[in-house]
């Protein structure tokens, strides 16, 4: 209890990051008991959602919702990205019905730099009844044109000399 009587009230996985960093606190309602754990399980099914649909349409069976992604706490994987086993992105999945896509690509960002990861940022997100396929996806524009550079040269709209960088730009995220 505060000190004003009010009770704090913690998911299972808030608890456990209270024990690692040594504070202790006590469940006292169920997860759906709260508005907020609507939110998050839409988000987090939509997570697996992105998952599932990557997979079917790409031919890569390896993408999955990270564990606790969301908010969890564990450990070196805290602030990763919210899906695993796709190559190149770092997705930060968002299912709000307004999103500031500015503070949303801050998050992202600030996760890549945290968690020292090379992929690029993708911020994704998809309004309620709206299809998967129709979700929108944020990433800077020099991330943008390194994937399109390799789609003309695929498709033969590039002849001559082509810069052929396999990196993206200098994690741009630096210069902002």
């Amino acid at each position: 209890m505060y000190d004003n009587g009010a009770v704090l009230a913690l998911t299972a996985s808030q608890q456990s990051c209270g024990h690692a960093y040594g504070f202790t606190a006590t469940l006292v309602a169920r997860d759906e008991d709260f508005p907020m754990s609507r939110m998050k399980n839409k988000g987090d099914g939509y997570e697996r959602e992105l998952a599932a649909y990557i997979n079917e349409h790409t031919g890569i069976v390896t993408a999955s919702r990270a564990p606790l992604s969301g908010g969890g706490c564990i450990g070196i994987l805290s602030g990763g990205a919210d899906l695993l086993g796709v190559p190149e992105l770092f997705i930060e999945a968002k299912r709000v019905e307004r999103l500031n896509f500015h503070d949303a690509m801050r998050q992202a960002e600030r996760n890549v730099e945290q968690t020292k990861s090379p992929d690029i940022p993708v911020v994704v997100n998809r309004k309620n009844r709206m299809p998967t396929g129709q979700s929108l996806c944020l990433l800077r524009l020099d991330d943008l044109l390194f994937f399109y550079r390799y789609y003309l040269k695929a498709e033969g709209y590039v002849t001559g000399e082509v810069k052929d960088d396999d990196t993206p730009p200098e994690n741009s995220a630096e210069e902002r």
